[in-house]
C-alpha cells in the first residue's frame, strides 16, 4: 500500500478509494475506467438506414445472424419505430387483429412504391397501384411484431377486437 502511495504521488485516501473501486467493479483490467460497465448497455439504433451505391442497403449494422436462404431484411431504425408508433394509433376497431395482416398494412403504408402507367393522365387512373419494395428495404415481421407489442398491450388488442 505504501509503495502504491509513493509511486503514484497521490494521497492515501485517493489510493484506497481507487483500490476499493477496482475490487468493487470486478477487478478486471479496465475496471477503473469511468462507467465501464455501462459500455454496450446504452445501444442506440441508427436514425435511418444507410444506402450504398446503386440503391443497395447496407446490412452491416443489422443485428442477428445471417440469412441462410433468400434475401435478408434490413435492420430496424429509430424512424421505423416512430412509424410503428404512428401506425399503432391507426388500428381500426371491430376487426380481428392479426399481427401478420398488420405487418402487411404497415409495409404497404411505409415501404411501398406507387406505380402508374407511363404517359397516363391522372383522370384515367381510378385507384393508385402500390407495390411493396424488395425484402432488403423492409424490416422483418419479427422485429415489427416485437416493437408493436412493446407499444400496444394485449388489452388494447382485445378492445380493438371487441369494438
Amino acid at each position: 500500500m505504501q509503495l502504491l502511495i509513493e509511486h503514484s504521488g497521490k494521497s492515501k485516501k485517493y489510493v484506497t478509494g481507487q483500490l476499493n473501486r477496482y475490487f468493487r467493479c470486478g477487478g478486471m483490467p479496465n475496471a477503473l475506467l469511468p462507467n465501464y460497465f455501462a459500455c454496450g448497455k446504452n445501444h442506440q439504433l441508427p436514425t435511418t438506414y444507410l444506402e450504398l451505391e446503386k440503391g443497395k442497403i447496407c446490412l452491416a449494422s443489422k443485428r442477428g445472424r445471417e440469412t441462410l436462404y433468400g434475401k435478408s431484411y434490413r435492420g430496424i431504425t429509430q424512424q421505423d419505430i416512430k412509424n410503428i408508433v404512428l401506425f399503432s394509433k391507426k388500428i381500426r376497431s371491430g376487426t380481428e387483429v392479426q399481427l401478420s395482416r398488420l405487418y402487411l398494412d404497415f409495409c404497404m403504408e411505409y415501404a411501398s412504391a406507387e406505380l402508374r402507367p407511363m404517359g397516363a393522365p391522372d383522370e384515367d387512373i381510378a385507384e393508385p397501384f402500390k407495390m411493396l419494395l424488395s425484402r432488403n428495404y423492409l424490416i422483418s415481421p419479427k422485429s415489427f411484431k416485437r416493437q408493436l407489442t412493446k407499444y400496444v398491450d394485449q388489452l388494447t388488442f382485445l378492445k380493438k377486437r371487441v369494438g
